[in-house]
């Protein structure tokens, strides 16, 4: 099983984000984002939420699209 951090790199690398990139998406600030990155799956208090990673996928998915729900 892969970890929500693992994913997240993944994803950057897919959909070509930095990690000011993510930060913006998700508006967290760039440290969290960048100890989201570090993190393994035997340190579960540093990984990524899972709550987080989906609200990337669909903030990635809806290309602003839907801005008028934020």
């Amino acid at each position: 099983m892969t970890s929500t951090s693992t994913e997240l790199v993944h994803l950057m690398q897919d959909m070509h984000l930095n990690e000011a990139d993510v930060a913006r998406h998700l508006d967290v600030p760039l440290d969290v984002v960048n100890r989201w990155m570090m993190a393994t799956a035997d340190q579960p208090d540093s990984c990524m939420p899972e709550s987080e990673l989906r609200l990337l996928k669909f903030a990635l998915m809806s290309d602003n699209k839907r801005a008028h729900l934020f």
